[in-house]
């Protein structure tokens, strides 16, 4: 008979051999050298888009002290990934292109979103609209999200 001791042990081994895994998948891969109507099928953009987008971010991703950290391309690629489906439920954190955990995809997500919208919103996405409509759009959301 196995004791819950050993159970224990095991399910831990496991997990220590599934996060390696992770990790040597992820080392290894290459986003970019999928076919490109896969690639932008896949990510919602097409290959030189995600080269733009990593190369404008690169130096404001948080630095990564350990050996096991993300490169920028593979947090830029599972954050498009998640955007072109719009879904934890399509088992993202399993996906064999991103390799990640789906708490490790989260903070990647939320890393990667805040960049965009600082570095890269800010120089593509103008708003037309003047002060007083702006207020007023906003009073319309803060009593549209109490209702």
């Amino acid at each position: 008979m196995i004791s819950s001791v050993e159970l224990f042990f095991d399910d831990e081994e496991n997990v220590k051999d599934i996060a390696s895994i992770r990790r040597n998948l992820r080392d290894k891969s290459n986003p970019l050298e999928l076919p490109s109507a896969l690639f932008k099928a896949y990510f919602g953009l097409a290959k030189d888009a995600v080269v733009y987008v990593v190369e404008t971010l690169k130096d404001d991703f948080k630095e990564s002290y350990i050996s096991t950290g993300i490169p920028p391309l593979l947090k830029v690629c599972a954050a498009l990934r998640f955007l072109e489906d719009g879904s934890f439920q399509k088992s993202h954190g399993n996906d064999f292109n991103n390799c990640m955990a789906q708490s490790t995809l989260s903070s990647v997500l939320k890393e990667v979103v805040h960049l965009i919208e600082d570095k890269l919103c800010q120089n593509g996405i103008v708003s037309k609209l003047t002060e007083e409509e702006k207020r007023q759009n906003k009073k319309i959301q803060k009593r549209n999200s109490l209702v």
